[in-house]
């Protein structure tokens, strides 16, 4: 039961994420590096940006599969199910409730995209805190650490790197607007920010319950 507790909690706030990443999409002053290819991608091919993060992380799916020599079946299709929710959900929330959404100034743009990157981070970080199911990139880079001498953050931050190179790349090359900007740098300081807060907060209420227990 609490198994169940914990696995629909973390659908939840995929739902929530999916949200707070939409909200950063629609204002326009740059969104993180991953999300910035995925946008550059979806302006370049005609493909929804949902669609595009699908096919993504799909791919750092298989990847993670690969790493792991396909030994935990019931979690690869769990990350499959969650993926293609999140999906569906970005091409929902972006193309269908938020699509006449429009912020004119740009201070309301930078409070905006903070509160979708705030809200994005936060939910993530109690996605990882249930530990039922993960995003398929964090998987494989925790993978990646176990299986080499490099730490987890190398792999994360290698894989921001390329995604802002692939979405400068698609943008120059198909002259479309530049979707790395100051937003992915806001992006970068408000995720990982919102992400501790979550995980420590929710550790300490764990800690505290565990405590009142025993006592």
């Amino acid at each position: 039961m609490e198994q169940i507790k914990r696995l629909l909690l973390s659908l939840l706030f995929y739902c929530i994420s999916a949200f707070g990443v939409s909200l950063s999409i629609q204002v326009d002053i740059g969104v993180s590096a991953y999300n910035a290819m995925n946008v550059a991608l979806s302006a370049a091919s005609g493909l929804k940006v949902g669609t595009v993060t699908t096919l993504f992380n799909f791919a750092f799916l298989l990847a993670y599969m690969i790493l792991t020599k396909f030994r935990h079946p019931f979690k690869y299709v769990l990350q499959a199910v969650f993926v293609l929710i999140f999906g569906s959900l970005i091409n929902f929330y972006v193309y269908t409730i938020l699509q006449n959404f429009a912020v004119h100034t740009y201070l309301m743009k930078l409070l905006v995209l903070s509160v979708g990157t705030v809200i994005s981070g936060l939910s993530v970080g109690m996605i990882i805190h249930y530990n039922v199911i993960t995003f398929p990139i964090e998987s494989f880079c925790v993978e990646m650490e176990s299986c080499t001498s490099r730490k987890f953050a190398f792999f994360r931050y290698g894989v921001d790197l390329f995604s802002a190179a692939v979405s400068l790349g698609v943008s120059l090359a198909f002259g479309l607007p530049l979707y790395v900007r100051e937003g992915t740098a806001v992006s970068m300081i408000l995720l990982t920010a919102s992400m501790n807060i979550s995980k420590e907060k929710m550790a300490k209420r764990l800690a505290i319950k565990e405590q009142n227990t025993l006592s």
